[in-house]
């Protein structure tokens, strides 16, 4: 209900009504991906849903696929690129796009990483609404987790020493 007032009069109230949800109309992201470091899932993975034109989440919404592709900054799709992965559980490395079925009307995504440094963006889609994109997501460097031998040494043998130069 709404209540009326002007400044020295009596404040008066409507009678009480009902605001219905609105059709599914669009996609919003609940929760943007944060904590992004090369090669380790994200520490806050994303959450999208499906919303009425007042944002409202529409609950009755349930197995709607909703596509999660990355994209470099500069508007490329980086399906193909060599040595970059985004990765999503139940895929194999190499993926470059995740999806997610909705239940009651929100797809809560999981496992996903980069790989590689770069500036990306992660376009949300579905067949049913247009795609919206994440905010920026700038992958940096991070710090060593892991010694990586480069070049492995060759005829050697038991017991002998090797001559070799690592990188």
């Amino acid at each position: 209900k709404f209540r009326f007032t002007a400044g020295g009069l009596i404040s008066i109230d409507s009678n009480p009504f009902v605001v219905d949800l609105g059709e599914a109309s669009r996609l919003l992201i609940l929760v943007e991906s944060a904590g992004v470091y090369p090669g380790r899932p994200f520490e806050t993975q994303p959450t999208v849903a499906i919303v009425d034109d007042g944002n409202n989440v529409v609950e009755t919404d349930h197995d709607t696929r909703i596509n999660a592709t990355l994209w470099t900054q500069s508007g490329k799709d980086y399906q193909g690129l060599v040595s970059t992965h985004f990765i999503a559980p139940r895929h194999s490395p190499g993926y470059h796009n995740a999806t997610q079925l909705t239940r009651f009307g929100v797809a809560m995504f999981e496992g996903l990483r980069i790989d590689n440094v770069g500036a990306y963006f992660i376009r949300y889609d579905t067949e049913r609404f247009p795609s919206i994109d994440s905010r920026p997501i700038q992958v940096s460097i991070g710090i060593g987790v892991k010694l990586k031998i480069a070049v492995r040494p060759t005829g050697c043998c038991a017991r002998a020493s090797c001559d070799f130069m690592a990188t």
